[in-house]
């Protein structure tokens, strides 16, 4: 049997329920904004519970009887949070029906919460004296601004999250750039302005979303390029190089040296040349009769292997006995011309 109430309970009920139903449909177009900006689609009991958060700085909510399962009680004179419960089916009778026929319909009861800062534990009578000297949660208080500051201050809000976050270099800035980020996101959920459209209603839930889920659940750093990793490895190669005291105050130093970009730069006492390959390099010191290492590949068969060339097809075997042949003919064809030129100056010295 349904508990009676008066007129005047009735009436209190019918206003809160109407003032429910314009949070919803606030909520409603705040959730599509949402959805249509970001791709997160909430629910509007959600998004109820996110503007709770945000007006009164808590983060847990819980009706009278989940506070109580957990040894708790609400405080006297708290006034409850309002969302819609569980949807539940009732009978109606319907006067332009025949009797005895009845009507199903369902009806959206709403549910009350409350946060954390209207609840106080059980035997709160004990404790009073150990909680007084705790101090009392702080809420930030709403602050009635105008349009044109309360986009400002969503912007700074963007930046910091967007710009800042991302030009942070060690630990110790990221830990400064998180306090600015909190003083900030919390700047911008206690501004309340009358004339905000809906889009920067939208504009500042998306950002404070984000920095919000940011800030609980920071991501994981990332993995070191392959330029650290080559970087890294050039280092240990440097440390292993040959390198010569020249006894003035400077060495100089031979060997494979990868190069922060893929190359290798492949380096003797007397010229340096750049590879795009490993193996390219190592051959070129090789024929040079030097390692990777900048030692002496005397003993290595491959640099020795690398030297030796196959014969040309154009060298014939008696290339060297044709070589001398060519040479004598060239001086005995000289010594005649030499011949010849003295014969004719005597002529022409007895003609005279």
């Amino acid at each position: 049997m349904a508990k009676k109430i008066s007129k005047a309970q009735q009436a209190k009920r019918d206003a809160e329920r109407a003032k429910l139903i314009v949070l919803s449909c606030q909520a409603k177009e705040q959730t599509l904004l949402l959805a249509a900006m970001t791709g997160q689609e909430l629910s509007v009991n959600q998004m109820l519970v996110m503007n709770y958060e945000t007006e009164t700085g808590c983060k847990t909510f819980k009706t009278f009887h989940d506070w109580k399962k957990d040894g708790y009680r609400v405080k006297k004179g708290e006034t409850a949070l309002r969302v819609w419960g569980k949807p539940i089916k009732g009978k109606a009778e319907d006067e332009s029906a025949e009797a005895g026929e009845e009507k199903q319909f369902k009806m959206f009861p709403m549910c009350c919460l409350f946060n954390e800062n209207q609840v106080e534990p059980l035997d709160a009578d004990d404790t009073t004296a150990s909680h007084e000297s705790e101090p009392a949660p702080v809420t930030p208080a709403k602050v009635q601004v105008k349009v044109g500051e309360f986009r400002d201050c969503v912007a700074h809000l963007e930046r910091v999250f967007n710009v800042d976050r991302c030009a942070c270099v060690g630990d110790k800035e990221k830990v400064h750039w998180r306090e600015i980020c909190e003083r900030v996101l919390g700047e911008a959920e206690a501004l309340e302005c009358s004339r905000a459209k809906p889009e920067d209603l939208g504009r500042r839930l998306s950002i404070v979303t984000k920095v919000k889920i940011y800030l609980t659940e920071p991501p994981t750093p990332p993995k070191p390029t392959k330029n650290v990793e080559r970087r890294a490895e050039t280092v240990k190669d440097a440390m292993s190089h040959h390198t010569q005291d020249m006894g003035n105050n400077e060495n100089l130093s031979r060997g494979l040296f990868p190069q922060a970009d893929g190359s290798y730069l492949a380096i003797t006492f007397s010229e340096s040349v750049t590879f795009k390959t490993k193996q390219g390099a190592v051959n070129w010191l090789a024929k040079r009769g030097v390692d990777a290492a900048g030692l002496r590949a005397e003993t290595a068969p491959e640099a020795v292997e690398l030297v030796k060339s196959e014969p040309s097809p154009f060298v014939s075997s008696d290339y060297q006995e044709q070589q001398e042949d060519r040479k004598d003919r060239l001086e005995g064809r000289a010594a005649n011309k030499r011949q010849q030129s003295d014969e004719q100056y005597r002529k022409s010295h007895t003609l005279v």
